[in-house]
């Protein structure tokens, strides 16, 4: 195993925000996103990307993460009982979700109900019917982290071999908007 480390750090190394991440650069730099039991993951357009299911198991009948929101969740150091997925279960290494892979996977924050989602542009953000003392800190918090009207923390790209790639972790910038979310009581 420290042969695989060291060839994977020293990969690591050589890749720069500047030039672009793609996908699989997460998974190399986050442990947690190849957690999944199986080994396998399952999208819904067999183009893998930002929108994945890391299973545990070989059927999407089962229980399964999503290995961005999984590494956002722990990367962000908050408890794991701040958030929750679709299944109310709040198991390590969460949240957790079930369903078919075309269906959206919202991580939903206990204390306010607000959610946010992986896509392609960034992080998606879903506030429905927020208490008045929670929209107040949700707008402060927005500000703070750039979310325009769009509710989409965008993560800005650069072009390689004609492909958009993040210029930014969105990992990190996804720990940070979930750190401040919960830290003003959302």
């Amino acid at each position: 195993m420290p042969a695989l480390e060291s060839f994977a750090n020293g990969w690591l190394e050589g890749q720069h925000e500047e030039k672009g991440l793609e996908w699989r650069w997460y998974f190399v730099r986050y442990p947690e996103m190849r957690a999944g039991r199986s080994g396998i993951y399952a999208c819904a357009d067999a183009r893998m990307a930002y929108s994945l299911c890391m299973l545990d198991k070989q059927t999407m009948s089962s229980y399964y993460r999503d290995p961005f929101l999984s590494a956002i969740r722990q990367q962000s150091h908050v408890p794991e009982d701040a958030v929750q997925g679709a299944v109310w279960e709040n198991w390590p290494g969460g949240p957790w979700f079930t369903g078919y892979e075309t269906e959206a996977r919202w991580m939903r924050l206990k204390a306010s109900g607000l959610e946010i989602r992986c896509i392609e542009e960034g992080l998606s953000i879903r506030a429905r019917s927020l208490a008045p003392s929670h929209a107040e800190a949700f707008e402060r918090v927005r500000a703070e982290h750039g979310i325009g009207p769009e509710f989409l923390l965008n993560i800005p790209k650069v072009t390689r071999d004609g492909i958009q790639l993040d210029s930014r972790d969105r990992v990190q910038l996804g720990a940070a908007l979930l750190r401040d979310l919960v830290a003003a009581g959302l």
